[in-house]
């Protein structure tokens, strides 16, 4: 199953923003049920990309709509939406766009927020028993 991830990206760093989507991968496959997901890419920071944007030639006064762009076209490819954090992150305006987009173009849109909201409570609960074991 082809996904598209959408997810907050401004403010973040590459490292950030890798380690975001493997874990959305890693809750989505959980969640679904599914080991065949395939990300469409949409985080585009290959050299081409990164040299191409970064000469002083290339003045883009709104960067963030061209590759909100990109992204909207990359997520044609995609069966299906998964999305994390966005409705809560004031920092979110692209994801709540690409939602918008596939909800209105009849794309189906998984919503993990509410899975992450279990795996961190179950992840509490582990350590608190843990903790608790360990003092008595």
């Amino acid at each position: 199953m082809k996904v598209f991830l959408a997810h907050p990206m401004k403010n973040l760093e590459d490292k950030e923003i890798l380690k975001l989507r493997g874990q959305m991968i890693d809750i989505a496959k959980i969640a679904l049920d599914r080991d065949d997901l395939e990300v469409v890419d949409s985080w585009f920071q290959d050299e081409w990309t990164k040299q191409r944007y970064s000469e002083p030639s290339c003045y883009i006064p709104h960067r963030s709509v061209m590759f909100l762009g990109k992204a909207i076209q990359a997520m044609s490819e995609a069966e299906a939406v998964i999305a994390i954090d966005t409705w809560c992150n004031d920092f979110a305006t692209g994801s709540e766009l690409e939602i918008t987009i596939a909800k209105r173009y009849d794309i189906p849109v998984i919503d993990l927020s509410y899975h992450l909201f279990l795996v961190r409570l179950c992840l509490a609960q582990l350590l608190k028993s843990r903790l608790q074991l360990l003092n008595l």
